[in-house]
């Protein structure tokens, strides 16, 4: 086993060597520039009812939709960080024989990310509108995908309604479903505290999950934007009404919100 002095100099070298893979795609002339994220729903395939009275459509087990009311809980977004180049995993290995604490990309694992929003916004369904959620100025840094999570929202969330205690809650709901045309409309109410969440490459827009789409984008060149688009239509595919439990179709729903979740990442270089 070499001496104490022979192993510092091998930490030495190993620390200089993850600085070099952490700077190589940074150049003197890289600066911070802005990361923003946006949250759309597309209403294609919902009809509107007058007088701001919620909306309404048909959902694929054919049951007419009218949604009167509802809230969703958007917990957090953000861009996640590439994996370091395979040098560093390497170098990593070192860690077992040196009890030291490494940094991940200019900071410890337990530090908070700083392209993350992680304060809870609540969302009105039934009268859901496009919004800029926020931005910050970021140091160079590269990204290669991003999380939206939508949870249980707590007290410090921005829009928490007056009329629906939404603290605790990810999704409430208010409305009718009528199978056919010649049956009653009868009453539901979805409200509950699960989460679920969405994990992907970055791609530019109208390429979401295209096969060799995916791009990295680097905050030292470039200004991001997220736009993470939702589908109201699909809110209750496959939901039965008639034989699902009111807990089957609270997971139902927000799975659905997942799954046609489109994320769209729009670079533009300083101005």
């Amino acid at each position: 086993m070499p001496s104490l002095p022979v192993r510092w100099l091998i930490v030495a070298v190993a620390l200089s060597a993850m600085a070099l893979v952490s700077c190589r795609s940074h150049t003197a002339s890289s600066s911070p520039h802005t990361v923003s994220y946006r949250l759309v729903w597309s209403s294609q395939g919902t009809v509107a009812e007058p007088h701001g009275n919620g909306w309404q459509t048909t959902n694929d087990r054919g049951y007419r939709v009218h949604v009167e009311h509802g809230y969703l809980a958007d917990y957090s977004m953000e861009l996640v960080e590439c994996p370091r180049a395979a040098l560093v995993s390497d170098i990593e290995s070192l860690w077992a024989w040196f009890p030291l604490r490494t940094a991940s990309a200019g900071h410890m694992p337990t530090t908070p990310n700083p392209a993350a929003i992680h304060t809870p916004h609540i969302e009105a369904l039934h009268a859901p509108t496009d919004f800029n959620v926020g931005s910050m100025l970021l140091a160079p840094q590269s990204y290669c995908r991003v999380h939206y999570l939508i949870a249980r929202a707590n007290r410090s969330a921005v829009g928490l309604p007056d009329d629906v205690d939404m603290v605790e809650r990810s999704l409430y709901v208010r409305g009718t479903a009528q199978a056919t045309a010649t049956t009653e409309p009868h009453p539901f109410e979805l409200a509950t505290s699960a989460a679920n969440a969405v994990l992907t490459d970055l791609f530019p827009p109208g390429r979401f999950g295209a096969q060799g789409a995916a791009i990295i984008v680097d905050t030292g060149r470039e200004n991001v934007r997220v736009v993470i688009h939702r589908q109201l239509k699909s809110l209750f595919d496959g939901v039965d009404f008639d034989t699902m439990t009111v807990a089957r179709i609270e997971r139902q729903v927000l799975q659905n919100i997942i799954d046609h979740t489109e994320i769209a990442v729009q670079t533009s270089p300083n101005e």
